[in-house]
């Protein structure tokens, strides 16, 4: 049996695919497989055994390439089955070779927010010998679309990095709020802003920690949270057109010493970040999987406020998390029928949760504890292994 498997992706620490490969990678080494990385990585912390865990895919990588580039611009054969990444309409997702490569099976691994694929992007689907679903509902779409041989498959947690651990009191005795994820409409922080602006008018000890990234300033939904109804977002770009979190926060009534805006911290350096807060929130209008950044605080065992609707369903139907219940749609509904699923939350109901967290937060710190431990049978061990078991890419040999 050919050892290979191929991932037709960017892996990487600071992004979701990123983080998603990685764990994918990890987990075909505990199989004795080789992850065969079809794409250059991106920005990668390891530790020193997921490094030498790793060391044989890195190693192979400068005569990968040199194949690849024999063949021009023509196909890519593999002799082995390969995992391709896809987004809305099936587009492309940090995989620029994924279009040329073959292997001898190929599998799709899907997330999409947009509910519109058009008849090519379906006869795209169609043609992988399966399409991993990251959510309960995205699977649930793609068949009513036709799409066929759906798995669902959620992501996972690294439960030896993310799990409750005691605190440092960095933060002292301030009420920390964390909100984690790329800045966009569709996250929702002009949510997460006007809510945290109306508290703070109630608590002044109150602190925002972001952790708000966005590689494509320029892209539409960092537009669409400019033209927000709920906050103004028109200075979130600084002059030099770059992503300015205090700066648009300070412009629009939060006070800048109320907001800890954290850089861009690899995957594995989150925890005792994120472990000094006191509650997570998530207004999310749309989540094509379950969230990872949700997750990762569900799993911290910090009580976390999760919009319902969309990918979120599948952490809340298994009783994990606190819901965000009043769910209106979204403006764009009404001539978009891509935003039908989205929801928008209340920003009352925010400040009203923020407010039961911060006058009981010995009973919430109890509760969320409780699905810290159900978020212990989503490890990415599990996870992984689990998709492997449904693609039928078997152990050669032992993890050693």
């Amino acid at each position: 049996m050919n050892p290979h498997v191929g991932i037709a992706w960017q892996i990487g620490s600071t992004f979701g695919w990123g983080v998603y490969g990685t764990q994918l990678a990890l987990g075909l080494t505990r199989r004795g497989r080789l992850p065969t990385l079809l794409e250059s990585p991106g920005p990668l912390t390891l530790d020193g055994l997921e490094a030498v865990r790793l060391k044989p895919a890195m190693d192979f990588r400068p005569r990968l390439v040199e194949l690849i580039q024999k063949q021009g611009e023509g196909p890519i054969i593999c002799q082995f089955p390969v995992i391709h990444a896809r987004g809305n309409n099936a587009e492309l997702q940090f995989g620029r070779l994924s279009p040329r490569t073959r292997g001898t099976a190929n599998h799709a691994c899907i997330f999409f927010d947009r509910t519109t694929f058009s008849p090519e992007a379906i006869d795209q689907l169609n043609r992988f010998d399966s399409v991993i679903a990251g959510s309960a509902w995205n699977g649930a779409h793609l068949r009513d679309l036709g799409v066929r041989n759906v798995i669902d498959n959620i992501q996972g947690i690294d439960a030896s990095r993310f799990h409750p651990a005691p605190r440092r009191g960095l933060l002292g005795d301030r009420f920390a709020i964390f909100s984690g994820g790329k800045i966009e409409h569709r996250k929702g922080q002009d949510i997460v802003a006007a809510a945290f602006r109306a508290f703070r008018q109630r608590h002044d000890d109150a602190v925002l920690v972001t952790s708000w990234h966005n590689a494509w300033p320029k892209a539409e939904g960092v537009r669409q949270i400019m033209a927000s109804r709920i906050f103004d977002g028109a200075n979130l770009l600084d002059a030099e057109g770059r992503i300015n979190v205090r700066r648009w926060l300070s412009l629009n009534g939060v006070p800048e010493d109320s907001v800890i805006a954290l850089p861009e911290i690899p995957n594995a350096l989150l925890p005792p970040v994120i472990r000094e807060c006191d509650v997570a929130i998530f207004p999310n209008r749309c989540e094509g999987g379950t969230n990872l950044v949700a997750m990762e605080t569900l799993a911290l065992g910090v009580p976390s406020l999760l919009s319902a609707n969309t990918g979120h369903m599948d952490l809340l139907d298994r009783q994990i998390g606190f819901a965000l219940v009043d769910q209106t749609p979204v403006p764009e509904a009404s001539s978009n029928p891509d935003y039908d699923v989205w929801g928008e939350s209340s920003v009352d109901e925010i400040v009203e949760r923020l407010e039961a967290v911060y006058r009981n937060r010995e009973a919430f710190r109890e509760v969320a504890l409780s699905h810290a431990r159900l978020m212990e049978d989503l490890s990415w061990t599990r996870q992984i292994d689990r998709l492997m078991d449904h693609l039928d890419i078997t152990d050669i040999t032992p993890a050693r």
